[in-house]
C-alpha cells in the first residue's frame, strides 16, 4: 500500500513559479517594445538589475513552501519593479517624425476663373496672394507629417479646378503638425472652400478676386481678411469650438448673419449697425464691394471688425 507522503513532503513540492513569472514579465516587455510603446534602449538599463533573479530565488526558498501566494506576489513585484526602475533611468531618445514636403506650382495661362478646394488637418495653413502680374495660378509649399500632400489641377477651357489635400485625411499628427503656405493668383475669379480639422488658419484674401468662400473647421483659430475689390462676396463659415477673427477692409460693406448658439459674437456696431438679427453697413445695398457673412458655429468666439 502506498504511503501518504505527509504534510512536509507536500509542502516541499510547493514553491513559486519564478521562471513562469519571469517569462510573463519578459514577454509583456517584448510586446510593448514591438508595438512601439517602449524603446529597445531599455535593455541597456535592465541588465543592471540581474541580481533581482537571485533575490527571487531566495524568496522562493524562504517562503515558497509556507506562503506560496505571498512569495509569488513578491517575486512578481520584484520583476515588475525592476522593469519600471530600468524604464525610469533609461535616457529618452526623441522620436524624429517623418515628414514630406510638396511643392505646388501651376501656370496661370489664360484662366479666367478657378475653384480651389483645400483639405487640411492639424497644423497651420497660410493662404495669401501672389505678387501682381505673376504668371502662376498657385505657388505653395506643403510640409506634412507622414505621406506627402497631393495637388491636382483640372482645366476646362478658361476654367480650372484646383484641389490640395492630405493623404488619407490625416487630421491630427501626434508628432509634428502640418505647415502649409499657399499663394493664389490675383487675376482669375476664385471660389474657395477650406475643409480643416484642429488647425490655425490665416486666410489673407485682401488682394484676391474671391466671390465665394466656404470654411468648415473644428477646434481652430481662424483669421480671415475678406477681399477688398472683388465685388459681391459670400462667406459661409461652419465651426465648432473655434476662435474666429474677420477683418473687413475699409471701403467694403458687410452684412452679418449668425445662428444663435453657444457662441460669443463681437461685431463693430459702428460700422455694422444691428437691425433685428442682422448686422449691416448702412450702404450695403448700394456698395460695389460688399460681403455677406453667414456663421454656423458651436462654442465659438467670433469677432468681426
Amino acid at each position: 500500500m502506498a504511503q501518504d507522503p505527509g504534510p512536509s513532503s507536500r509542502g516541499r513540492r510547493q514553491g513559486v513559479p519564478t521562471g513562469a513569472i519571469l517569462l510573463i514579465v519578459l514577454g509583456s516587455l517584448l510586446l510593448m517594445q514591438t508595438t512601439g510603446s517602449v524603446s529597445w534602449d531599455l535593455w541597456d538599463s535592465l541588465w543592471r538589475f540581474w541580481p533581482v533573479i537571485v533575490i527571487a530565488a531566495g524568496l522562493n526558498l524562504l517562503l515558497g513552501s509556507r506562503a506560496p501566494l505571498l512569495a509569488a506576489l513578491l517575486v512578481a513585484a520584484l520583476f515588475v519593479g525592476s522593469v519600471a526602475a530600468a524604464y525610469y533611468v533609461t535616457p529618452v531618445t526623441p522620436v524624429q517624425p517623418q515628414s514630406s514636403t510638396t511643392s505646388v506650382s501651376e501656370p496661370l495661362g489664360d484662366l479666367k476663373s478657378a475653384t480651389v478646394r483645400i483639405t487640411f488637418g492639424g497644423g497651420e495653413l497660410r493662404l495669401t496672394s501672389l505678387p501682381a502680374g505673376s504668371s502662376s495660378l498657385v505657388e505653395g509649399r506643403l510640409q506634412t507629417p507622414g505621406e506627402a500632400a497631393t495637388a491636382t489641377v483640372k482645366r476646362v477651357g478658361d476654367r480650372a479646378d484646383l484641389r490640395i489635400s492630405m493623404q488619407g485625411r490625416r487630421w491630427v499628427s501626434g508628432f509634428s503638425p502640418a505647415d502649409w503656405e499657399v499663394a493664389l493668383s490675383r487675376s482669375p475669379r476664385l471660389s474657395i472652400k477650406v475643409d480643416g480639422g484642429a488647425a490655425r488658419m490665416a486666410l489673407d484674401l485682401h488682394d484676391l478676386q474671391v466671390t465665394d468662400i466656404e470654411i468648415d473647421t473644428g477646434a481652430s483659430d481662424v483669421a480671415i481678411t475678406v477681399p477688398s475689390h472683388a465685388g459681391e462676396v459670400k462667406l459661409e463659415l461652419h465651426a465648432g469650438a473655434a476662435n474666429i477673427d474677420v477683418l473687413v477692409p475699409e471701403g467694403v460693406a458687410a452684412k452679418v448673419r449668425k445662428d444663435e448658439g453657444l457662441s460669443s459674437f463681437s461685431i463693430d456696431s459702428n460700422r455694422f449697425p444691428k437691425t433685428g438679427d442682422t448686422y449691416a453697413s448702412p450702404n450695403f445695398d448700394t456698395a460695389v464691394n460688399r460681403v455677406t457673412m453667414q456663421f454656423k458655429v458651436g462654442a465659438a468666439n467670433v469677432r468681426v471688425r
